[in-house]
């Protein structure tokens, strides 16, 4: 992950990370209402909340500045003091954006389906008549 910043009046810094970082997706069930489950003489409809990033983050022992410099001919130039963090906050967007790109949204909403059904074929159902009126 690079970055490159203009420098006044003239010249750039850069910066340049390794990063390695964890997205990891789901469906929140919080969002679950009673109405997103109907019962039908076919069986059971769950509507779920659509799968969402639920976490994000770089795992900081992974990440390095592989290189960092001001343009060799205006070393009078400080380095910006936040390049690095604007770095890192692009590398985490980036890596949200490489997670969703490769599927992630889907493995996670196929991952909620198989849950949900797991759990739904847990439960037995007795049926009992009522037989006072006969």
């Amino acid at each position: 992950m690079g970055l490159t910043e203009a420098k006044i009046p003239l010249g750039e810094e850069s910066i340049l990370l390794i990063v390695q970082g964890d997205v990891q997706a789901g469906v929140d069930l919080a969002g679950l209402r009673q109405e997103d489950v109907v019962l039908s003489d076919k069986g059971v409809v769950v509507r779920l909340p659509a799968p969402k990033v639920l976490t994000s983050y770089l795992d900081e022992s992974q990440t390095k500045i592989w290189d960092r410099h001001v343009t060799w001919w205006t070393p009078w130039v400080p380095y910006s003091p936040d390049l690095e963090h604007r770095a890192r906050l692009q590398a985490l967007d980036e890596i949200r954006k490489a997670a969703i790109n490769m599927g992630i949204l889907d493995r996670a909403g196929e991952n909620a389906e198989s849950a949900i059904r797991q759990f739904l074929a847990a439960f037995k159902v007795e049926v009992k008549f009522d037989h006072q009126g006969a």
